[in-house]
């Protein structure tokens, strides 16, 4: 009787954690074809499970550079390109006043989008992908 409360126990802590949550850089990669910088720190990921899922990356200002540089990542010109899901995240957003720091990298193919937005003042990378909602919601 034990083992069956306790699998219990364990069943409902593991189907009730927010796994969704949890950043997969698998995904990002497979579907940008854009690498993640070679070191980095997670500060905030979001998937809504539906269309998009938006992430903020902590990333030493050495590696960021270089990374712009190898990425083509361009400047901000008198646009500044939004990221959708910065409302989900409850952290550090880019900010529309400070954009002649910022950079962007963005891309499409078949039915998903991205954008990399990195705020080299700040030492900050968001990524976000959008992908189509299949179930039709």
């Amino acid at each position: 009787m034990k083992y069956v409360l306790l699998s219990l126990v364990i069943f409902c802590f593991s189907s009730c954690s927010d796994s969704k949550d949890i950043f997969d850089y698998k995904f990002y990669n497979k579907v940008t074809g854009l690498p993640l910088p070679e070191s980095y720190e997670v500060v905030e990921t979001h998937d809504n499970g539906e269309w998009i899922t938006t992430t903020t990356l902590k990333v030493d200002s050495v590696i960021l550079k270089k990374y712009i540089a190898v990425n083509n990542f361009k400047p901000f010109a008198k646009m500044h390109p939004e990221l959708m899901g910065a409302t989900y995240l409850k952290g550090r957003k880019p900010r529309k006043d400070d954009w002649i720091k910022e950079y962007y990298f963005s891309g499409d193919r078949g039915q998903n989008y991205w954008i990399y937005i990195v705020d080299i003042k700040r030492n900050l990378l968001w990524a976000e992908v959008i992908y189509p909602d299949w179930s039709g919601n």
